[in-house]
């Protein structure tokens, strides 16, 4: 999605195909967290990789204690990304 105005409608178009979602903190129309929100109320287990240049100390206290949420900071690379996909998802995923 190109922001989180559409991620939000392709997310409820395809809520159930979804098995994991990859949210920018900072994104235009609706902000990631906003968006995390959204989808927290429909799909309250679905793993949600955040991405954003802040630190992860500062996001993990903008975040505290939640299950199902990771982060990796920008810049990152797409291996980085992939490895973090197959931790959140499991084995054979």
């Amino acid at each position: 999605a190109s922001d989180g105005m559409e991620g939000k409608e392709l997310f409820e178009q395809h809520q159930n195909e979804i098995v994991a979602a990859v949210l920018d903190l900072t994104m235009p129309r609706m902000s990631g967290e906003v968006l995390f929100q959204h989808i927290r109320r429909l799909e309250p287990h679905l793993p949600v990789i955040f991405t954003s240049g802040f630190h992860e100390e500062d996001f993990s206290t903008h975040f505290p204690e939640q299950d199902n949420l990771w982060y990796i900071q920008k810049p990152y690379r797409a291996h980085i990304l992939i490895e973090k996909l197959q931790q959140v998802l499991g084995p054979g995923n």
